[in-house]
């Protein structure tokens, strides 16, 4: 569609009747000169038509035998002014046939904090040739037709109003109001919020009072928006069924969808278990909500402690580095313990063997253990090791199963881990099939409430972990 222009270079070949080969170019009056035919009319023309043109032209003078093939060889150099607000504006140098898009480009593009995407004239000679609304480009890929000439000026006009989205959409960005203003509608089909958004918040200033609205998408749709608007699209709907995971002996499907309300025990019944293998009596939840509640309550305890040793008083020199290496410890010891991912481990198991009836809630993981006839042992012992379950032994007397303690072993706070997810402590619980046995080390710190912190925070650790730091 390009239409030969004043300076393009034009190649024309003729054979037969006559002959001729010529390259040239289009002069001020927009023709270009063939021997034997004379001056020829390009300009206008457009480039798909120019062999056509040219044929009809010379058969003016050689009616018969004569053949010709003519091609526009290259464009004109022109100078197109971009400005207005644009990174970098002046004068650019391109071909008529370069879109705006590249002239753009040329000058670094809209300034994004300042320039409009929506409203860039094209001007000739002070008046407006065409508009150009980027967005057509960006979500269309429509430009303007519209053939550049030298002295062409494109113009960015200062940014119109924007509105933010963000929140459950796919084009988490600003957006600039059209002509014609931006309603809901627009922006759900700009910003393409995600299957699960069904609400969106929107926060704004009208009238000078700060504004709030908080719409199903349906309403939201035909709501106009004001300049500086912020939308929160949210996922807001209440599930009606939730999802959980079976973990551990069990026949048949490992995951489940049930009603909300579903509670454990009526899961259960639909779950296929083998009596000789699994430990119904020792089913627990691992919960997402529980999980963050240890990560949060272990993070609040490290900070306790990395502060009480990071500024605690000493009064003499000896002290004061003793207490330096303590606090280099425990900086390590802190620095590690902050990866440890809680499982949001929930006992359901009663005293009397029997479940709490808990309602079940999404992403819970139901874990029924495999019955076990071992003793696990580690931690501060000689050897750690798994033995069989012996009903007349106690807590020490699997310590020396193990080869008895370590230098650093404290027995008297042993730590019990039933199959059932509970923790028990001291060496005179009575040890069931199954147990793990962990033995800390004793904490020898200055200050006995920095001793007492840490061995609460390895507490912790093991209950919200299953891990043992």
């Amino acid at each position: 569609d390009y239409r030969i222009t004043r300076g393009d270079r034009v190649a024309v070949r003729i054979w037969g009747a006559m002959s001729a080969d010529v390259v040239e170019t289009v002069d001020t009056q927009g023709n270009i000169f063939l021997p034997e035919v004379g001056p020829v009319a390009v300009a206008g023309v457009r480039a798909s038509d120019l062999n056509a043109h040219v044929t009809a032209k010379v058969r003016d003078v050689f009616v018969d035998n004569v053949a010709v093939y003519a091609t526009l060889v290259d464009f004109r150099r022109i100078g197109v002014f971009v400005t207005g607000f644009v990174l970098a504006p002046g004068r650019y140098s391109g071909s008529a046939n370069d879109s705006a898009i590249d002239f753009l480009h040329r000058a670094g593009g809209v300034d994004p904090a300042r320039g409009s995407y929506r409203a860039i004239q094209l001007l000739r000679g002070g008046r407006r040739i065409a508009w150009l609304d980027l967005y057509d480009f960006l979500l269309r890929g429509r430009l303007p037709n519209v053939q550049f000439q030298e002295g062409d000026t494109i113009l960015v006009d200062p940014q119109r109003a924007m509105v933010t989205a963000e929140g459950e959409v796919r084009n988490n960005y600003r957006f600039e109001f059209g002509p014609k203003g931006l309603q809901g509608s627009d922006l759900i089909a700009f910003a393409r919020p995600l299957p699960g958004a069904t609400h969106a918040l929107i926060t704004g200033i009208r009238a000078s009072e700060p504004f709030s609205e908080y719409e199903i998408l349906s309403a939201f749709a035909r709501t106009p928006l004001a300049d500086l608007d912020r939308v929160t699209f949210q996922a807001d709907a209440v599930a009606e069924q939730v999802t959980v995971q079976i973990v551990g002996s069990f026949l048949g499907p490992s995951v489940y969808v049930a009603d909300r309300g579903t509670t454990l025990k009526q899961l259960l019944d639909y779950v296929r278990i083998d009596p000789s293998l699994a430990d119904p009596t020792a089913v627990h939840l691992r919960r997402r909500r529980v999980a963050l509640q240890q990560k949060q309550s272990l993070d609040e305890a490290l900070d306790r402690l990395e502060r009480n040793v990071l500024t605690a008083v000493a009064e003499t020199r000896g002290e004061a580095d003793i207490r330096r290496t303590e606090a280099d410890l425990v900086s390590r010891y802190v620095e590690r313990a902050r990866t440890v991912l809680p499982q949001g481990v929930v006992v359901v198991a009663r005293q009397d063997g029997s479940i709490v009836d808990l309602r079940l809630e999404e992403g819970d993981e139901v874990v029924i253990p495999q019955q076990s006839q071992t003793i696990g042992i580690g931690g501060e012992v000689t050897v750690p090791q798994t033995v069989v379950f012996d009903p007349s032994l106690r807590v020490r007397d699997y310590i020396e199963r193990a080869g008895g303690l370590t230098q650093r072993g404290d027995a008297d706070k042993t730590i019990v881990r039933r199959t059932n997810g509970q923790i028990l402590i001291g060496d005179d619980v009575k040890v069931q099939s199954g147990d793990e046995l962990i033995v800390p080390p004793e904490i020898e710190f200055k200050v006995l409430q920095n001793a007492s912190d840490f061995f609460a925070i390895i507490l912790s650790i093991a209950v919200a972990a299953n891990v043992f730091i």
